[in-house]
């Protein structure tokens, strides 16, 4: 019991210093140029925060306030990024010995605009991609922020998403583009800067349909030059839905209409940009609906397929199904499907 109050009074007495020494041991306004130039520099977009700060409990940290990355402009002029809260967490170590160094960013409601034009290119490509003379760094980042010297983007080894949203748009030549939203998103990625690939795991829903997904993988660097969406992928999802009508109903229109809970697994490769998914899903019952208005009555048609087995190879080019196989009416019906 001695030896516990003592070990509690050490770590009390060493909160109580860093309290007091942090300001000292952290240059603020340097920091505020530093990261707001080295990111700017290192993303190839303007950056801007309302306010920097530092934190000591529960670890020593850098606040990040309203942190907005702006948008590519072939895209749209609202950010990209809008994060509540952004936290880096120092070491310790280096920071007795007055040296910055991060150990963790942590991004607390992040809101992420992912759009894809008609012609497949994404908003996403072009960051990393610094344009001609440099972005500039932006206002109300701290006294000092355009007269520092690039520098590095400052190097984590984690990050973490909490409660984040991504609203994902596809644009089409003609007629109003297709959204999505995946929210509720808790997601970690760990090793990163090491070069090795980035292991990945988290969960989220996809609206409309309220499908909850598992995702566990890892993400290589891109080779060279490339961008982010050249970055391999590899990993598992798994899918939940309670039922696909909202989510079909937003792919199909309303008429046909497909309900049904669905569940599966899929092994997912390929390119941050072109994603491929290979597995399988299963339903205990789907129900495709139909409405047929000059036909006599019954004018709504259902078809209710049982036990519903749909193997799945998708690539953006090809979606395809070997064998479908589900039971109608005590008859077992396996056909191949190819869009």
């Amino acid at each position: 019991m001695k030896w516990l109050l003592i070990a509690i009074g050490a770590l009390v007495v060493l909160a109580v210093a860093l309290v007091l020494l942090l300001p000292y041991l952290v240059d603020l306004p340097q920091l505020k140029a530093y990261v707001a130039q080295s990111a700017a520099q290192a993303l190839g977009r303007p950056l801007k925060f309302r306010d920097l700060s530092l934190s000591v409990l529960p670890l020593p940290a850098v606040v990040l306030k309203d942190l907005e990355i702006a948008e590519d402009p072939r895209f749209g002029n609202t950010p990209f990024l809008e994060v509540g809260e952004g936290r880096f967490r120092l070491r310790l170590g280096p920071l007795l010995s007055r040296r910055v160094e991060f150990a963790e960013l942590t991004l607390e409601r992040p809101r992420v605009e992912l759009i894809q034009d008609a012609s497949g290119r994404w908003n996403v490509a072009s960051l990393g991609a610094a344009s001609e003379g440099g972005p500039a760094a932006s206002k109300g980042t701290g006294r000092g922020a355009g007269t520092a010297p690039a520098a590095p983007l400052p190097v984590i080894s984690r990050l973490r998403i909490v409660d984040g949203a991504f609203h994902y748009q596809v644009r089409a030549d003609k007629g109003a583009p297709t959204d999505y939203r995946v929210e509720g998103v808790k997601l970690t990625l760990e090793g990163l800067g090491s070069g090795a690939p980035v292991e990945i795991g988290g969960q989220a829903q996809i609206n409309p349909g309220a499908v909850s997904i598992k995702v566990d993988g890892t993400l290589s660097p891109p080779a060279g030059a490339e961008t982010l969406t050249a970055a391999p992928v590899k990993g598992e999802i798994s899918l939940d839905a309670k039922d696909m009508a909202a989510l079909t109903g937003s792919l199909l229109g309303s008429s046909p209409a497909l309900s049904g809970p669905v569940k599966g697994k899929l092994a997912l490769s390929g390119t941050v940009g072109r994603l491929a998914l290979v597995g399988q899903l299963d339903s205990t019952r789907l129900t495709l609906t139909e409405r047929r208005p000059d036909c006599p009555e019954p004018r709504i048609r259902r078809l209710t397929l049982e036990t519903v087995r749909f193997p799945l190879d998708y690539d953006p080019r090809r979606l395809q199904s070997r064998p479908l196989a589900a039971h109608l009416s005590g008859v077992s019906v396996t056909l191949a499907l190819t869009l």
